[in-house]
């Protein structure tokens, strides 16, 4: 059972169990807006009542059954740690650097929703010990954005590229800008163009259909209808800026690693440096203890004594 209606449809909900038998009139449940209808129409209501058969009416189980089958529709939202290849995905990320338009066919740009995904290419952050960087990868995977500027982060493997295509490259072009948060319906996950890591991609429908655009700015201080899924981006943000600082801090420190261990080595061990500082002899004592020796002769009984020769 369905209804075929447009904007113009005037829709009437009517309680089984309040409408009366013909020829009394039926009263329409009351809805903001809707007009009243005409004392006609109430008791045609009234008589399909009275004269419909009841098997085609679903009694109130029934109907909830029927309800909550027809909106269980396949959730696609995901969180960027848990995308996948080949797969079509709705997602809330933030724009982490300014779209860059590498021709008139499509818009490329990086987004994050500071959750971590092995499949992302690994943007590491100057200092560390990690050999790989953002400047020069021998795939040209980074030469996907303006050279002209330097990556500022999130580090790691938290980012990815998306890249928009027919009216959703058009959009993307006049509508979006650098550190605005996106919701972003039906992007295909699959290996980019390294032929290593994940890219998100973004086309429009090829079936002649019109397909809107999937691109959503979303506003972060609109405290009364933010999305919770967004708050909970922003909060991984915050965290994630927190943490970044505190290694930023730890890698400035001067480092005391040598000095603090051999602190703690002359700690360990002060009882026996100030006893062999006692029991061995100083080299004043030992020379005299040489001289000394050199005075006495041998023993010519005793035995191994070897005899003395004069000169």
């Amino acid at each position: 059972m369905s209804l075929l209606s447009n904007y113009a449809t005037a829709v009437h909900v009517f309680k089984h169990k309040d409408i009366p038998l013909y020829p009394e009139p039926a009263t329409p449940v009351p809805l903001p807006g809707a007009d009243k209808l005409p004392g006609e129409l109430c008791k045609y209501v009234s008589f399909v009542n009275g004269t419909i058969t009841r098997d085609y009416i679903p009694d109130s189980s029934t109907f909830q059954a029927r309800k909550e089958q027809s909106m269980n529709f396949k959730e696609k939202f995901r969180e960027l740690k848990d995308v996948q290849q080949y797969k079509f995905v709705d997602l809330i990320a933030e724009v982490v650097r300014p779209p860059f338009d590498s021709n008139f066919e499509r818009v490329t740009l990086w987004i994050t929703d500071y959750t971590e995904n092995d499949g992302f290419y690994n943007f590491v952050s100057h200092g560390t010990s990690d050999p790989q960087t953002i400047h020069g990868d021998a795939m040209g995977y980074t030469s996907a954005f303006d050279p002209s500027q330097s990556w500022q982060g999130p580090w790691g493997k938290l980012c990815l590229q998306l890249t928009c295509f027919d009216q959703h490259a058009d959009w993307v072009r006049d509508n979006v800008k650098a550190h605005q948060w996106l919701l972003l319906r039906n992007v295909n996950i699959k290996i980019g163009r390294n032929g290593n890591n994940l890219e998100g991609f973004l086309r429009g429908d090829r079936s002649g259909m019109k397909q809107g655009v999937g691109v959503t700015v979303l506003d972060p201080f609109d405290t009364e209808n933010v999305d919770p899924r967004l708050k909970e981006a922003l909060r991984r943000k915050r965290d994630y800026r927190v943490s970044y600082r505190k290694g930023v801090k730890d890698r400035e420190k001067p480092s005391t690693a040598g000095h603090d261990g051999k602190k703690r080595l002359a700690d360990d061990v002060p009882n026996e440096t100030a006893q062999s500082k006692k029991l061995k002899p100083s080299a004043k004592q030992r020379r005299k203890t040489k001289r000394q020796q050199a005075m006495q002769w041998p023993d010519l009984n005793s035995e191994g004594a070897s005899p003395l020769r004069f000169c």
